[in-house]
């Protein structure tokens, strides 16, 4: 029976001595960068995690982290996961860089862009970093990609998967409503100068 007892007390006294596992790194701007060396950071930038787990596989659990992501970055409840698709690169292989204006986005990054990356738990990972070894996490980044920017740096390794929202400002669709009056508009301008006459004068 005491050595049931003392042999209880010690794991209890094993299990207190443990180290308390750190907390993740919260992301910065200083996380990625639109020059290799040295390191500058976007004029507007926001972003939201690091989260452990995966956010863009698409399944039900992703699409939750990808909306705790949203919520921290918009704040609760005003963006919606499931209107969230994007271009997604798999197969990173802890990559440090990408170059946007070759396959799969084919694109150049213009204005507020939006990103998400992850990562998975190796050497020198966020998941690493924060204590969290062999762990994978997700990260959304919001900045102000400038004009024609191609290539993209991150200080983080062991990358996994980058995906696109979005990138530049769209043409503004206009309204139904404001389709209607332009239509009416047109059509009024036709009908006063089809109703024109004119007068023509010999002297």
């Amino acid at each position: 029976m005491n050595k049931l007892i003392v042999t209880a007390l010690l794991t209890s006294a094993a299990i207190a001595v443990q180290p308390a596992q750190a907390a993740l790194p919260v992301c910065s701007a200083s996380d990625i960068s639109p020059t290799a060396s040295p390191f500058t950071t976007f004029g507007s930038f926001d972003c939201s995690g690091f989260v452990e787990g995966q956010a863009f596989a698409g399944s039900a659990q992703s699409k939750d982290i990808l909306q705790t992501l949203l919520d921290g970055l918009y704040g609760a409840g005003v963006k919606d996961a499931d209107d969230y698709t994007g271009t997604k690169l798999s197969g990173l292989s802890g990559a440090m860089s990408y170059d946007f204006s070759s396959a799969p986005f084919n694109t150049t990054l213009n204005g507020m862009t939006l990103i998400g990356m992850h990562f998975g738990g190796g050497q020198g990972s966020p998941g690493q970093v924060g204590g969290l070894q062999g762990h994978d996490t997700s990260v959304l980044y919001l900045f102000d990609a400038g004009t024609n920017l191609s290539d993209l740096y991150w200080k983080y390794n062991a990358s996994s998967d980058i995906v696109l929202y979005t990138t530049g400002s769209s043409p503004a669709v206009p309204e139904p409503a404001t389709w209607a009056l332009m239509i009416a508009g047109f059509g009024l301008a036709g009908s006063v100068l089809r109703g024109r006459k004119t007068k023509v004068q010999f002297a």
